[in-house]
C-alpha cells in the first residue's frame, strides 16, 4: 500500500507567488497613500487659498470704509480752514490713500508746501508696487 504525502519543503516559508501578491499589494497601499496625501494637500491649499481671498476682500472693505470716512474728515477740515481764511488745505491721495495737508498763499493759491511731499508719495508708490511684485513672486 503507498500513500503518497505531497513533501512540504518549508510550511514557514511562503511561495515564491506569495511573495509576488504581497508585494504587489505593498505597492498598492503606497501608492494608495501617496494619492491620499496629494490630495490631502491640495485641499488644504485651496482652503488656504480661499482663507487668503476672504481675508483680501474683507482687508479692501475695511480699507473702503477707513478711506470713505477720511475724505468726509478732510472735506470737514478744509470747509473750516477756509472759512476762517487760512492757507490750509487738507485731502487725500488717491494713489495711496495718504493724507495731504497743504500750506497754501491765500492770495494767489500758490502751495508753499505740502505734507507729505509729491516726491515721498510717488516713493511710497514705487514701494507698493514693489512690495506687490514681490508678493506675486513668491506666491
Amino acid at each position: 500500500m503507498d500513500i503518497n504525502i505531497p513533501s512540504i519543503a518549508n510550511p514557514s516559508m511562503p511561495s515564491s507567488a506569495d511573495v509576488e501578491v504581497a508585494a504587489e499589494v505593498a505597492a498598492n497601499l503606497a501608492k494608495t497613500k501617496s494619492t491620499n496625501v496629494q490630495e490631502a494637500n491640495e485641499v488644504s491649499q485651496v482652503k488656504v487659498v480661499d482663507e487668503v481671498e476672504k481675508t483680501a476682500i474683507e482687508m479692501k472693505e475695511e480699507k473702503d470704509k477707513v478711506t470713505a470716512a477720511l475724505d468726509v474728515v478732510v472735506k470737514q477740515l478744509s470747509d473750516v480752514m477756509s472759512m476762517m481764511n487760512k492757507g490750509l488745505a487738507f485731502s487725500v491721495d488717491e494713489d495711496s490713500g495718504a493724507a495731504v495737508v497743504k500750506v497754501m498763499d491765500i492770495d494767489s493759491g500758490e502751495i508753499l508746501r505740502q505734507i507729505p511731499s509729491d516726491e515721498a508719495l510717488e516713493l511710497a508708490q514705487k514701494l507698493l508696487d514693489v512690495k506687490g511684485l514681490l508678493m506675486r513672486t513668491e506666491a
